[in-house]
């Protein structure tokens, strides 16, 4: 049996959209691939390190998810019947920049070359759930750091204009 990596279904709770993650909340992770099984997976996988998920089951699905919650990634699958993660990573890039994309597939050879160069990471399906783990420990652990850096530059900028 492979060992596929971990994505995401809601695991209660809300979330504040109008001003993204509260202070203490779990990281939510938006995870799109058109298995349900692996999604499934993935959902125990993420929930039981600690992260609030959102799943969807295709590209179009996933984006208006993307557009309606504040997600801190997203985990896409690139084979995908209709609109392939390519497709939605174009949006995704357009729509919501600042969130990074880990590509997650089981056919890394099909990725674009330009796809590699813009995702934040790619894992294999087969590497298991710790590559996709750690690589989304450190995207989380960087965006928290920038934030940090950006409300303490924040911070001086109000104390020099008063």
């Amino acid at each position: 049996m492979a060992n596929y990596p971990f994505f995401c279904i809601p695991k209660g709770g809300t979330l504040d959209t109008a001003r993204g993650p509260k202070e203490g909340a779990l990281p939510t992770i938006l995870c799109i691939d058109d298995d349900p099984k692996i999604l499934e997976l993935q959902a125990n996988i993420l929930q039981t390190s600690g992260y609030e998920v959102l799943s969807a089951a295709d590209g179009p699905a996933g984006i208006a998810l993307a557009m309606e919650h504040t997600v801190d990634a997203v985990v896409l699958d690139f084979m995908m019947p209709g609109m392939h993660g390519g497709q939605v990573a174009e949006v995704l890039l357009r729509e919501r920049p600042a969130v990074p994309i880990v590509m997650c597939t089981g056919f890394f050879d099909a990725v674009p070359e330009w796809l590699r160069w813009f995702a934040a990471g790619v894992v294999q399906k087969g590497d298991g759930p710790g590559a996709l783990l750690a690589l989304l420990q450190g995207l989380i652990a960087a965006k928290k750091k920038s934030a940090r850096a950006s409300d303490g530059d924040q911070g001086t900028h109000r104390n020099h204009a008063a």
